[in-house]
């Protein structure tokens, strides 16, 4: 597959990957760098840093540090943004500071640190949801207190303390079975989302969706039809039903994919349309695809480099997967490696003997 990028300047003169990252930096005789994700296939910085004068060479020494050479022939060191700053800021508590790093360097982002650092918002989140649900707004406040100072999620806090203004309503709407206004509502305001109620709604429809999903395997489409109508009405549901009912053929090669845990396959369907990615079955991905690395990781120890390759075909362009994918397949190299040595090391010692 070949994708392209639109870059507003004229004529490229470098490109340089940033070891160790999925970045590279483009220089196209301007006095700028453009930083782009190359994995995800996205610019990150359109100016990332700007010079006096124009670029002439730039040079990645390692992940943090950029050589700079400019058309005056002066040369600048740039120290780029270092993940152990960040890992530093987190373990002081100083999740302000995290925050605001993280929202100035965007290179940062989906890194391990940033991802813990998130994990620690999203718990506080919780926390503060829990309390609502209980009434407990003080202390729900409390909780969200010290990410008052963080732009990023001023929003999601105002929308947090928001949605629990609704949640009597939304209550009335469960108990009266008026599903399709109440997940009308928990789209508006996401927070009701973390409730009993919700976790209720979800489970029924997870139910409704593995009924019809089962009767379009059986090549009963009216059924499935029948099932949804409940559901058709929901605009968070409709396209998935809609994506279904239309296209089962599609919908069919996807569960196959699934069920022979061809994950490549499953990305491949899911850039056809990405709706598939918010069907039920589509949550347990992750954990599929975390079972499988076990996996491939116990056939690598037991020398099984030929199955153990097979199985990382599967897996190979799945998102958040890259890096561990990249691991194993050096392991399976290195341990060839290993078994050319052992196997020269034995032939010396019986040609010696």
């Amino acid at each position: 597959m070949i994708k392209s990028l639109n870059l507003a300047v004229k004529k490229i003169s470098q490109i340089t990957l940033i070891p160790k990252t999925k970045y590279l930096i483009v220089n196209a005789n301007t006095n700028f760098m453009i930083i782009i994700d190359y994995k995800e296939h996205k610019i990150i910085h359109n100016k990332y840093i700007t010079f006096k004068e124009n670029i002439y060479k730039v040079f990645a020494l390692d992940a943090s540090e950029l050589v700079v050479c400019l058309k005056d022939k002066n040369i600048v060191h740039v120290q780029l943004p270092s993940v152990k700053r960040l890992n530093s800021l987190i373990l002081q508590s100083a999740l302000p500071q995290a925050h605001g790093l993280v929202d100035r360097e965007p290179m940062l982002v989906n890194t391990k640190e940033h991802r813990a650092l998130e994990k620690i918002y999203n718990t506080a989140y919780k926390n503060a949801a829990e309390a609502l649900i209980n009434q407990q707004l003080t202390i729900a406040k409390e909780f969200m207190e010290i990410y008052n100072e963080v732009p990023s999620k001023k929003e999601s806090i105002i929308l947090l303390f928001k949605s629990f203004e609704h949640y009597n309503r939304f209550k009335t709407l469960y108990a009266e079975k008026k599903h399709a206004l109440g997940f009308a509502m928990s789209t508006k305001y996401p927070a009701l989302k973390l409730t009993k109620q919700y976790a209720s709604m979800e489970k029924r429809w997870k139910e409704t969706f593995t009924n019809a999903q089962r009767h379009i395997l059986l090549g009963k489409p009216e059924y499935a039809k029948a099932l949804f109508q409940d559901y058709i009405t929901v605009a968070s549901k409709r396209p998935i039903i809609e994506l279904i009912l239309r296209h089962n053929s599609l919908f069919i090669e996807f569960l196959k994919a699934l069920e022979s845990q061809d994950f490549k396959k499953v990305h491949e369907i899911c850039i056809k349309n990405s709706l598939f990615t918010q069907m039920p079955i589509y949550k347990t991905l992750s954990n599929d695809i975390e079972k499988s690395i076990k996996r491939i990781e116990a056939y690598i120890k037991k020398n099984n480099i030929s199955l153990a390759k097979t199985s990382l075909s599967k897996i190979e362009m799945t998102p958040g997967f890259d890096e561990k994918v990249d691991q194993l397949y050096s392991m399976c190299d290195d341990m060839i490696q290993l078994q050319k040595l052992m196997q020269k090391v034995i032939f010396t010692l019986v040609m010696n003997s």
